[in-house]
């Protein structure tokens, strides 16, 4: 066992040092021992169990010595766990009890709405970015055990879930943070403060996941799906190959701005010519990529204001699924792609574009283009 003479000559211990007594959980400070827990980061005095003898003279030390045992593991937890490698250590820990139980020094810290709770009734004096990150890992946590994140998490899977919590509990998204925290009456209110965003995910992301099963009963080769532009409309320029037609219509519809014409017959013909499979979520992902390359944001959230839009996240992971559901040699594929990008919206931007280049590239697969006209397209893809 590691001994030091004083609390101070902790400050001079080489990393060796370090290392041997936090593996072997305990010291050895003025000649008494300390054990550390390294689930609190916390060092303990390890009390005399020879004898009532020896009880008493650590008793009598306490009351004529400048400094008692308790004083000195104090000082001993601050000098070992407040350093940046001890920060690093409670921010990798498992989950935010973990973190929390080492930051507090408390076990009695079992979930994340304890967690909360405690950050919410000891305010530190100065803004601490340690207190700022718990509260997320704490808020995202809690979200995820209640019954509408049980919910969510059966549409999206874990992974979906996590990034859109993380997300949601990002402070700048301005939907929570820890200094709202402090203004609520409980952990317990703060959290359901969120419930009602995740509900709008859901719904939202219920009624698309509807509508797109239910075009798969359907024959979209009749009535209302048939439906295509009239020539002149999108081409009065009056192109003949069906690259340049495809490239004009998408161009038609296009409310981005720019001059995309180059881009779109580029990837049209290089696409329609190759035998890359359309249901393939990482070649969508990799077109889209090429479709849209300066794409100015990662993230669109949840409709709060109205619409029927799911969030860019929660709409990817619905699209990755549906698209595991479709037949690449389906003779309708083209509109079942574009009613699958354009209905779950799975892209932060672009995808009227990528729904629509999908379609032209079944349809030029096939030898063919027929653009699809405005009523087409709505009921394909279901968005109110």
């Amino acid at each position: 066992m590691i001994e030091f003479k004083s609390v101070a000559a902790l400050l001079h211990a080489t990393p060796p040092q370090q290392e041997q007594f936090k593996n072997e959980g305990s010291l050895k400070i003025a000649g008494k021992e300390y054990r550390i827990d390294a689930d609190l980061q916390q060092v303990l005095r390890t009390h005399p169990q020879s004898s009532n003898i020896a009880r008493f003279f650590e008793g009598v030390g306490k009351l004529f010595s400048l400094g008692s045992s308790t004083s000195v593991a104090k000082a001993a937890t601050q000098q070992l766990f407040s350093t940046p490698g001890a920060q690093q250590q409670r921010l990798q820990s498992d989950d935010a009890v973990a973190h929390a139980r080492m930051l507090f020094k408390d076990r009695l810290i079992t979930t994340p709405e304890d967690v909360l709770e405690r950050l919410r009734t000891q305010r530190p004096a100065t803004h601490d970015s340690e207190h700022a990150l718990l509260f997320q890992r704490a808020m995202s946590e809690a979200l995820k055990q209640s019954p509408t994140g049980n919910e969510l998490h059966a549409l999206v899977g874990e992974q979906a879930m996590t990034q859109l919590l993380n997300k949601l509990t990002d402070p700048k998204q301005s939907m929570t943070s820890l200094e709202q925290l402090y203004r609520q009456p409980s952990a317990a209110q703060a959290i359901n403060a969120l419930d009602p965003l995740l509900k709008i995910e859901i719904k939202n992301l219920q009624v698309a996941q509807q509508h797109q099963q239910a075009l798969i009963t359907q024959d979209l080769g009749q009535g209302v799906f048939s439906g295509t532009l009239e020539e002149s409309f999108y081409n009065p320029t009056g192109f003949t190959e069906n690259v340049d037609r495809a490239a004009a219509w998408i161009l038609k519809a296009s409310t981005s701005g720019g001059n995309e014409w180059s881009n779109f017959t580029a990837l049209l013909r290089e696409y329609s010519e190759s035998s890359q499979d359309l249901t393939d979520s990482s070649v969508l992902k990799q077109l889209h990529h090429q479709l849209v390359p300066n794409l100015t944001r990662d993230y669109r959230g949840p409709a709060i204001s109205g619409g029927s839009l799911p969030s860019s996240i929660g709409g990817a992971a619905m699209l990755e699924k549906h698209l595991a559901t479709l037949d690449s040699k389906d003779p309708q594929l083209g509109k079942k792609l574009f009613a699958a990008v354009v209905g779950f919206h799975g892209f932060t931007d672009g995808n009227g574009r990528m729904g629509r280049l999908l379609y032209a590239l079944s349809e030029l697969r096939e030898g063919r283009f027929a653009p699809l006209d405005l009523p087409a397209e709505n009921s394909l893809h279901g968005i109110k």
